[in-house]
């Protein structure tokens, strides 16, 4: 009986359990420094755009103009050098930059050196989808829905040409290429005070 009176005692009354050690925190690593490219920045050229009255033109124009001058600052490359992506075949920030650099897209009509494409203004007011592009086309869909503001146009248009350039993503907001590409254009359009 003493025996089974000690058993019951020993599961019903254990030993405080002692906190295991906290492990020392892994120190985050120093941003990789940017790859200064004197004189070699991307360039962004709008080809063709179709379905746009001349308001939707000035909006493209001041979209494209506003890429191509934060595709050129120091602020850009240390953005895109300083994240860490998913799906950018292992190239990191680096690989990002020089694909750009390269205007290096998939499409047979595109012209190296330029990351360049042909825009098309479609109507779907009940859709979510701003805009779309397939792999190895540079035509950019936009939906007029969300075709408002130089900064919003400017942010899917660097998204798309990331697709262009073969990044993907899967749905949803990840970090993805394409995504960063989103919120590096959305935060440097307001740091660098372009409207």
């Amino acid at each position: 009986m003493k025996k089974l009176w000690a058993w019951i005692k020993s599961i019903f009354h254990k030993q405080p359990v002692q906190p295991e050690p906290t492990p020392e925190p892994t120190p985050i690593p120093p941003a990789p420094t940017p790859i200064p490219m004197p004189g070699k920045v991307p360039l962004v050229v709008c080809k063709e755009s179709s379905w746009f009255n001349d308001f939707d033109k000035q909006v493209l124009k001041d979209a494209v103009a506003g890429l191509n001058h934060i595709f050129s600052t120091k602020q850009f490359q240390t953005e895109l050098m300083s994240r860490t992506y998913t799906e950018d075949f292992g190239e990191g920030g680096a690989g990002i930059w020089k694909r750009m650099v390269a205007g290096d897209q998939l499409s047979p009509e595109d012209d190296l050196g330029e990351l360049d494409f042909k825009i098309v203004m479609y109507n779907s007011p009940w859709s979510r989808v701003v805009g779309y592009t397939y792999l190895e086309s540079i035509v950019i869909n936009v939906n007029r829905k969300f075709f408002a503001t130089p900064s919003s146009v400017a942010s899917n248009i660097a998204h798309e040409l990331m697709h262009t350039l073969g990044y993907t993503h899967d749905d949803g907001f990840d970090d993805s290429v394409p995504y960063q590409m989103n919120e590096i254009i959305d935060v440097l359009w307001e740091q660098l005070n372009l409207g």
